[in-house]
């Protein structure tokens, strides 16, 4: 509760020691005697509050709106209670000043509907009245939800410090409910990209889990396709352009086989944490020349180097690590011109297998994925024909063995896929 009184006297009056300072208003004093009120204008962050001057008296009106200038506000004035209550609806205000004493309604009525709204309920009311106030007049201003309680006549000066004070604590509470708005949508949309995610890797997992069932399904019709032509190449009386056919159906079936094999080792590497293993004791150089052999067997033409050195035994899953070397050995037959070579090596400490060949270099931007799944043909421009899953198996078949896979590629060197496994 505060009682101002006039200017006049505000001068001179004995005050406690030290400076009052509201934000934009500052009193100093000497020797315990006020000697200067200035109103700082500084201030300015709040002038675009609006106030809402509340007295059915035209003249006190004009004499608010005269004190008030100075602060920058704008000043919207009602001579009623009822035409208060239509501007509260029409627009947010920072401050509201309301006399006590009009007719029809007066200002405890007023404030009281003010109340009610809900842009109103957190706005500072203060009450302005031309009578001393008692007990009971302060009591039922604040219980109808007046912050404070002015007679009049006020000193302008400190009336001013006392609306830019609240209309500072209005503009901290606005941006308040602004940061906690903020906050909350950031919640709801982190909320939403967690459902989001959360559906996406549910779709992930369920398309996985239905191509290794269509996968499956698919390998014993491919089988019996592929076992009619074989048994129809060893017939004797198989006319010549019949027996074309019939190969040409086994290599297709030999190449959807591989094809279905790579998906269902996609979808295992995808669900089951890593393409599942199991090593035995062996040697990778007897491996690498199965792979060979393989290889020379399909494609009679193309020339591959092996260079063997060191101790080459570890544990190894032969299927895998076959599966891996004809990965390699196609991909570059695929890709490169010119003779592959094959290295291998083994040192106290680790095992390392190199696969390299010439021809147009990997581009540097595909380098990083480049064992991703579905890259197909992405180096050279070339497809082998694929599904583009032969260099994802193989990086998942070397990791599963405990290994590291890497590529280099440049004009001048070539390309080469680098294998470590530490023993």
């Amino acid at each position: 509760m505060l009682i101002i009184k006039p200017a006049p006297e505000a001068l001179g009056r004995k005050i406690s020691a030290g400076a009052l300072s509201t934000p934009g208003f500052v009193l100093r004093h000497s020797g315990g005697r006020l000697i200067q009120m200035n109103w700082d204008t500084a201030d300015a962050s709040a002038s675009s509050a609006s106030i809402l001057a509340v007295d059915d008296n035209p003249n006190n009106l004009t004499t608010l709106h005269a004190v008030l200038q100075p602060l920058g506000y704008t000043v919207v004035q009602a001579r009623s209670g009822e035409e208060a209550l239509r501007r509260a609806m029409e627009q947010e205000f920072a401050v509201i000043l309301v006399d006590v004493q009009m007719p029809g309604m007066d200002g405890y009525a007023t404030v009281e509907l003010l109340r009610e709204h809900p842009r109103v309920q957190n706005t500072p009311i203060v009450f302005l009245s031309a009578h001393h106030q008692d007990l009971i007049d302060a009591e039922k201003g604040y219980a109808v939800g007046a912050l404070d309680y002015i007679t009049k006549p006020y000193n302008p000066d400190l009336l001013r410090a006392k609306v830019s004070s609240l209309v500072s604590h209005y503009h901290r509470g606005a941006e308040l409910k602004r940061q906690a708005q903020v906050i909350a949508q950031k919640e709801v949309e982190a909320g939403h990209a967690k459902l989001a995610a959360a559906r996406a890797e549910e779709a992930n997992r369920l398309k996985d889990k239905y191509i290794a069932i269509l996968g499956h399904d698919l390998r014993s019709p491919l089988t019996a396709i592929a076992g009619t032509a074989r048994l129809m190449l060893r017939a004797s009386d198989l006319p010549e352009s019949h027996q074309k056919s019939a190969a040409r159906i086994v290599r297709a079936s030999d190449r959807m086989t591989r094809m279905i094999e790579d998906v269902l080792d996609f979808t295992r590497g995808q669900l089951g944490g890593g393409i599942p293993v199991d090593p035995v004791p062996g040697d990778l150089g007897e491996l690498c020349r199965h792979a060979i052999d393989e290889l020379k067997a399909a494609r009679p033409e193309q020339e591959i180097a092996f260079e063997i050195q060191g101790e080459l035994g570890g544990r190894w899953d032969r299927d895998r690590m076959h599966q891996l070397l004809s990965n390699l050995l196609r991909n570059a037959a695929d890709h490169g011109v010119g003779p592959i070579r094959l290295d291998a090596r083994g040192t106290e400490h680790q095992i390392e297998l190199e696969v390299h060949n010439r021809g147009t270099p990997i581009p540097d931007a595909v380098l990083p994925g480049i064992f991703e799944p579905f890259k197909k043909g992405a180096e050279s421009g070339k497809s082998s024909g694929g599904l583009g899953l032969g260099l994802y198996i193989a990086r998942e078949i070397v990791r599963s063995h405990g290994g590291t896979i890497e590529v280099r590629s440049s004009e001048h060197a070539g390309t080469t896929f680098s294998c470590v496994w530490r023993r």
